[in-house]
């Protein structure tokens, strides 16, 4: 289940589900019908405001860019880059 934009890429056997509203955030992933990336029991949702509040899953998820590891500098631990919409 997907409460944001989701946009359904396939090719052959292979699908996965773009979040635009996500930074192009790869959300379930299945092939040949068949799951095989994790959700969250959140589903996948629009920023919460903080990353445990928003984190769906998903099979691939963006975290950075100005923070990887323990918050510093004002970024939080997985940086803000999941919360940005992508654009032209």
């Amino acid at each position: 289940m997907s409460a944001v934009e989701t946009a359904t890429l396939t090719d052959g056997d292979l699908s996965v589900d773009v979040l635009p509203g996500r930074g192009l955030d790869i959300a379930g992933a299945r092939f040949r019908g068949m799951r095989f990336s994790w959700e969250s029991p959140l589903g996948h949702i629009p920023w919460q405001g903080d990353f445990g509040r928003s984190f769906g899953g998903g099979w691939l998820l963006t975290c950075g860019l100005r923070n990887v590891g323990e918050p510093s500098e004002g970024q939080p631990q997985h940086g803000w880059y999941t919360a940005i919409a992508a654009r032209d």
